[in-house]
């Protein structure tokens, strides 16, 4: 057997709880991708082991974020931040011990509007995604305030596109403007 064989079989085998361990103190975004067998093993992992690999991606030994910025915004950019994923974030101590801006808002970001479409099927209703996430993130007191304008926009427009009026009454609620780029949901909407 060679060398570099055993070596990846023995790591293979290591527990499940060992992995997430080194998942989480690597911070590789890319270890999920090196075999089939730590593929599955990540995309099971609990919701908190997200949540801790997310943190420790954008803060440092000492507590501090690395990059500036709104840690928040950062982790919402990540597709594997769900609602679950997040509020494990809020009830992890070292997120309680960061050192974070929490004055300013935070961006909502694209990825939640950009597979909106319009349906021909059924309505849009207000239980549709990414609706009970956008509520559990505008109502939760450690969240700072979303900015329904940033992206110039980006989330009114998409939700006028897609005809989803649940939402597009929730932005506009929320400080939505349409007077973001141009006026681009108005156009939108009449030409809907």
């Amino acid at each position: 057997m060679e060398e570099g064989t055993l070596h990846a079989h023995s790591l293979q085998s290591l527990p499940v709880e060992l992995l997430y361990e080194i998942f989480i103190y690597s911070s590789w975004h890319l270890l999920p991708h090196t075999s089939k067998h730590f593929y599955e093993v990540f995309k099971c992992s609990p919701s908190s082991v997200t949540a801790e690999y997310l943190l420790a991606r954008h803060t440092n030994a000492a507590g501090l974020i690395k990059f500036g910025g709104a840690l928040i915004t950062k982790i919402l950019r990540y597709p594997i931040c769900t609602q679950t994923v997040l509020e494990a974030l809020l009830r992890l101590p070292d997120y309680a011990s960061t050192k974070r801006d929490t004055s300013g808002t935070i961006k909502l970001p694209r990825r939640l509007f950009r597979s909106l479409s319009p349906r021909s099927t059924r309505p849009w209703s207000a239980q549709d995604e990414p609706m009970p996430f956008l509520r559990y993130i505008y109502d939760h007191p450690q969240i700072p305030p979303p900015n329904a304008n940033c992206w110039d926009g980006y989330a009114l427009t998409r939700a006028v596109a897609s005809g989803f009026i649940p939402l597009t009454q929730f932005l506009l609620e929320h400080g939505a403007s349409p007077a973001c780029k141009g006026g681009m949901a108005v156009l939108v909407a009449v030409r809907r």
